[in-house]
């Protein structure tokens, strides 16, 4: 029999259900208020972990500009979460603060970030607003259209 987290990482366990399942099996039936919400705050705090994000409907962006310097290309971890160590860059383009992460991008414009091979380039940046933050997806030279 598989424990808990390999069932987790090899989709055996699929769904919150399943979790809250597991997790009142083992750890028994809630029997008070204070129980009940730390079990809530468990799966859910599982769940966010190993479960595959479902697609959502959003806006996309558009935002033309360029990077002049290193200083607008900011080297950042994130310090908690699923994606805790991970890197990820701010670019400030005008008054916008753009966040790429690795995930979001394909491997050659992750190259470019980290290679700051934006600087000096006219570009155009299509990003998402998450949250707070503003997702960069990609990015391309700002050619005109040659059929206009």
């Amino acid at each position: 029999m598989t424990n808990f987290w390999e069932q987790l990482e090899s989709k055996q366990i699929t769904n919150k259900e399943q979790i809250e399942h597991y997790l009142t099996q083992k750890l028994g039936q809630p029997n008070n208020q204070l129980s009940s919400n730390c079990l809530q705050e468990l799966t859910k705090k599982i769940t966010s972990y190993y479960q595959e994000d479902q697609p959502k409907n959003y806006t996309i962006y558009t935002l033309t500009g360029s990077l002049s310097s290193s200083e607008q290309i900011l080297e950042r971890k994130f310090r908690d979460g699923k994606r805790m160590g991970q890197t990820y860059y701010v670019l400030k383009i005008g008054t916008k603060q753009l966040q790429a992460t690795e995930a979001e991008l394909e491997p050659s414009k992750w190259e470019q970030i980290k290679k700051l091979a934006l600087i000096g380039q006219d570009l155009v940046f299509k990003y998402r607003k998450f949250y707070q933050n503003k997702q960069l997806l990609d990015f391309y030279s700002n050619e005109k259209d040659k059929n206009c």
